[in-house]
């Protein structure tokens, strides 16, 4: 088990699999004892994606690693054995993120919305999120299909 406090959790509907975001990386508690999954990267915001396996997070490079700091954006799709860089690497740390079927909600100072984890907008907000949380049916805020304009 990690010996740090949790930024995040996972749990995958197809297979019960619960992983933990933490200071020192990612652990699967659902093998006894728990098993830390990929590189120790300090994982401060962390979401599951839509698409089984897919998770991003962003963070401080953990020990002797060749990555920028702080992360900003990384995405894995083989549920957190190897990420790939996508976007603001060295720029910011976002603490609270979300995903969603239209995008990416993340919060690092700013709250900011991706369609593809690359480009961002930002989004006025009158609050300083400690968490947020998205459906992966759902729709980023600013992120309204035709069909479905914003409500007033």
């Amino acid at each position: 088990m990690p010996d740090a406090h949790i930024h995040g959790l996972s749990v995958s509907s197809k297979t019960g699999q619960v992983l933990l975001a933490t200071h020192d990386g990612l652990f699967d508690i659902t093998k006894q004892p728990a098993a830390k999954i990929g590189a120790t990267n300090d994982l401060m915001g962390f979401t599951g994606g839509t698409a089984h396996g897919v998770l991003y997070a962003s963070g401080h490079p953990g020990s002797g690693s060749d990555l920028p700091n702080p992360l900003e954006l990384i995405r894995s799709t083989d549920a957190g054995k190897t990420w790939e860089r996508l976007s603001r690497q060295g720029e910011s740390d976002f603490h609270a993120l979300t995903a969603t079927k239209s995008g990416i909600v993340g919060f690092d100072g700013t709250l900011s919305t991706s369609p593809d984890g690359k480009t961002w907008n930002t989004v006025a907000a009158d609050f300083v999120p400690a968490a947020l949380a998205g459906s992966p049916t759902g729709d980023c805020p600013g992120h309204y299909p035709a069909r479905d304009p914003p409500l007033d």
